[in-house]
């Protein structure tokens, strides 16, 4: 009899876990989850800012740092370096399509800067906006999508973000926030310590805990390694926007999407025209263009969010003017870029 239940028990845990991992893989596809969850908790945060900061500013400090561990922990653990190497068949590509990803969004802002379209006070934020590293997962599902070279587009997107933790602090220092009384040993000294605790360590211990503990891991634990960063980057949004409303006021906030929209907007559709063009000079075959183009017209949330939080501060009164530009580039690059990427599909 004893048998006999705990065989029913097991069947029930077996079927309900099936239906979890089905539930959890089906039900948001391709990051449609993720933006349903941003969706959710920014919408909290409108209705309810005060709870965002009802820890205080040590609690939200503290936990915001916990959550860029976890995020970069688990990039690391999902981190492939023998498929990151397949870029560097060709090195005037590779070469040229890094500097591309950073220099042309960096240009199309300082071009709108100088012609008046870009107010001196929203400058900065672009400017950061500007320097972040190519998603690796937008870039690569669109990539194949469009009927693009993927590996192609995972080996560029994964060294551009190996690459971000040490090109987005010089840029921040040198063209962001540049000042003739901030020398290079006080800048490094106050950037690198943030960037190897926070990102390089738990990157190389997540590389390291796949490959010595979990060399063959379940579908589902794969599954979450690649979302639950997600859910982190939502959660720093929250306590953002939270901390902004909160400071700030709703309308002040509604003032600020109002004036970045024409500007974020606008410039997607410029850097993806630039991106089309670069990518047909990068690579004449259509499967590296393609990639390229996504590699080129993508910028991620994932290293974006942290990154803001590092340079800025967790607590900073300010936070929100920064973070607000990549959440609003996210949702317009994720409609934009599946509009384009069914169209390349034809």
């Amino acid at each position: 009899m004893d048998l006999e239940v705990g065989q029913w028990i097991l069947m029930c845990h077996d079927l309900l876990f099936s239906i979890t991992v089905i539930v959890l893989k089906r039900v948001f596809p391709k990051g449609t989850g993720f933006v349903a969850i941003l969706g959710l908790v920014l919408a909290w945060a409108w209705n309810d800012p005060a709870t965002a900061v009802s820890g205080g500013p040590l609690f939200t400090g503290l936990f915001s740092n916990f959550l860029i561990v976890l995020i970069f922990f688990l990039q690391g653990w999902r981190l492939r370096p023998n498929r990151m190497f397949e870029v560097w068949a060709d090195g005037y590509s590779l070469w040229i399509t890094q500097m591309a990803i950073l220099a042309t969004p960096v240009a199309l802002v300082l071009s709108g800067w100088a012609v008046g379209l870009v107010s001196e006070e929203k400058l900065s934020p672009l400017l950061l906006l500007a320097c972040l590293p190519t998603t690796i997962s937008s870039c690569v599902v669109y990539a194949r999508g469009a009927g693009g070279d993927e590996d192609y587009a995972l080996g560029h997107a994964t060294l551009s973000n190996l690459l971000a933790p040490f090109l987005v602090p010089l840029a921040w220092f040198f063209l962001i926030r540049p000042s003739s009384h901030f020398p290079l040993a006080d800048a490094l000294a106050q950037v690198i310590p943030n960037m190897l605790l926070l990102v390089g360590l738990p990157c190389f211990f997540g590389w390291w805990f796949r490959k010595s503990v979990t060399p063959k891991p379940k579908p589902l634990m794969d599954w979450l390694a690649a979302n639950l960063p997600l859910v982190g980057i939502a959660l720093l949004a929250y306590f953002s926007l939270g901390q902004a409303l909160v400071l700030h006021g709703r309308e002040l906030c509604q003032v600020e999407a109002v004036e970045l929209l024409w500007p974020v907007g606008g410039g997607f559709l410029l850097l993806s025209l630039c991106s089309w063009l670069l990518s047909g000079l990068i690579r004449r075959d259509r499967g590296g263009r393609v990639a390229t183009f996504f590699c080129l017209s993508q910028k991620s949330l994932a290293l974006g969010i942290p990154m803001v939080h590092l340079l800025v501060g967790a607590n900073d009164a300010q936070l929100f003017k920064w973070v607000f530009p990549v959440l609003l580039l996210h949702f317009i690059q994720l409609v934009g870029g599946a509009l384009i990427m069914l169209f390349l599909r034809r």
